[in-house]
This record gives structure tokens, C-alpha cells and sequence, in this order.
């Protein structure tokens, strides 16, 4: 996906922009970095032609984007606890506790709390990506 985001970046399709540690107005660790993109010009006529020749993959991410803002309120913290969770789960492959999550996450060296766990697993089920 970074190589495909890349690309995108590269050939003005995707606009890139980078908050750092002095840019967010909160508290981060000194290498932190959250990146935001947003579509060119071009990049939109690009994505209105992918929506005429595939309808229904369109429309199958309309609705995981209707159900993460209706779940998530659109907060990229929660879409982050969740795929962190996916990947624990899908590389474990078993029914996992909050508690077995958050120690895996921190093996990894991802802080987790049981809340975020909970939102995380709430995100996925509504999206069908764990039960």
C-alpha cells in the first residue's frame, strides 16, 4: 500500500502533506509523523472514472466509510487501534482476549488500553473483518 500511496504522491495524483511533532499542538514522541492525503485534480478525475467502470466496489467502500464514521466518528486513532488489532488477530488466527491483544500489541511496541481495544473490535465486527 506505501508503494501504491507513493506512486500516487509521484505522478500528482495524491496531495501529501506531514504533521510532525511541532505541527500538532499536542504532545508526541520527537519522531512522530502522521501523514494526510488528499486527491489532486487529476486524482479526482481518475477516481470518478474508477467509479463509472466499477460500481460495486465503489459502493462496497461507501458503505465501510459510512459504517467508520458512523462507528468511529471518523477518528483516525480508532482506524489506527483497528488495524493494528486486524493484524494481531490475523497472525495469531484465534479468538484473542483485550488482555491478550494488549500484550501482544506491546510486544510489538504498540500501547494499547482496553478501550481502545474495545472501540477497535466494535470497528471490525461492524466491517465483518472479525467476529
Amino acid at each position: 500500500m506505501a508503494s501504491s500511496i507513493q506512486m500516487l504522491s509521484s505522478v500528482d495524483f495524491l496531495i501529501e502533506e506531514m504533521d510532525t511533532p511541532k505541527t500538532t499542538g499536542y504532545s508526541v514522541p520527537g519522531n512522530w509523523k502522521r501523514y494526510h492525503y488528499t486527491l489532486s485534480s487529476e486524482g479526482e478525475e481518475m477516481v470518478k472514472d474508477l467509479i463509472e467502470s466499477n460500481p460495486g466496489d465503489y459502493e462496497t467502500l461507501s458503505q465501510i466509510i459510512k459504517i467508520f464514521g458512523s462507528t468511529a466518528d471518523y477518528n483516525m486513532d480508532v482506524l489506527s487501534w483497528a488495524s493494528k488489532v486486524h493484524y494481531i488477530l490475523s497472525k495469531k488466527n484465534k479468538t484473542m482476549t483485550d488482555d491478550a491483544i494488549i500484550q501482544t500489541a506491546d510486544s510489538f511496541g504498540w500501547k494499547l488500553s482496553e478501550d481502545q481495544v474495545e472501540m477497535a473490535v466494535d470497528l471490525l465486527k461492524k466491517i465483518n473483518l472479525c467476529e
